[in-house]
């Protein structure tokens, strides 16, 4: 890279690589980081709850599942993508696109057939839940795809999370 001109100039370098989903570790080169787990729905009478697959736990066909994705911001941010690779046995509940208001944080929700996109306008300071329900629909062994943030207006403000295997049998 050679610059020209006698003024400032600031860049950065974004690089891209391809690996099988259970070797892609979580990463964070900013002030944000983002973590995703799959939490299993249990609805009894005594309620709704949800708790985490324990190591080599397997899904079946019907199963109520809820990703959560956790954003972590050392600062407060204007404009921030999360695309969340979906796994191809996962249907999610909530079919149409739209705005959202999920435990104080409000953001633009964009379902698509292999992820969900989400926009937030102003990411605050500090830990931010957010999620949306699942059914599973397919059998076999599926990649659960990662987690993906970056601020739009600061490209260099990025994070992944870590990649997963989800099991399902009949």
């Amino acid at each position: 890279i050679k610059k020209s001109a006698g003024h400032q100039a600031w860049g950065g370098v974004l690089s891209r690589r391809i690996l099988p989903i259970t070797e892609v570790k979580p990463y964070s080169a900013s002030d944000i980081t983002v973590s995703k787990r799959v939490l299993k729905v249990i609805e009894n009478a005594d309620g709704v709850h949800t708790e985490t697959l324990a190591e080599g736990e397997k899904l079946r066909k019907g199963d109520k599942v809820r990703i959560e994705i956790m954003l972590t911001s050392q600062r407060d941010m204007d404009y921030v993508c999360v695309i969340d690779g979906r796994s191809a046995a996962l249907s999610p509940i909530q079919q149409l696109s739209g705005y959202v208001w999920q435990d104080g944080s409000g953001f633009y929700r964009d379902v698509q057939n292999d992820c969900t996109n989400l926009f937030f306008d102003f990411l605050p300071k500090g830990v931010t839940y957010t999620g949306y329900d699942c059914f599973v629909s397919q059998d076999g062994v599926y990649s659960q795809g990662i987690a993906q943030t970056q601020c739009l207006y600061a490209p260099l403000q990025t994070a992944h999370s870590g990649g997963s295997v989800i099991e399902v049998e009949n």
